[in-house]
């Protein structure tokens, strides 16, 4: 699950995508999926408020 901001991660290993501090990281990610011919995608989530 990728989290557009840190409170709506629904658990604590979800992926951030809520600061540009991520891009270097996630860059270097889609790159090897890219080098292994494969595809990446996301899936959006946001947990409900309390």
């Amino acid at each position: 699950m990728g989290a557009q901001e840190p409170c709506g991660r629904i658990s604590p290993q979800d992926l951030g995508i809520w600061s540009d501090a991520h891009i270097e990281t996630l860059a270097k990610t889609v790159e090897l999926i890219y080098n292994f011919g494969a595809v990446a995608g996301i899936q959006l989530a946001h947990r409900p408020k309390s």
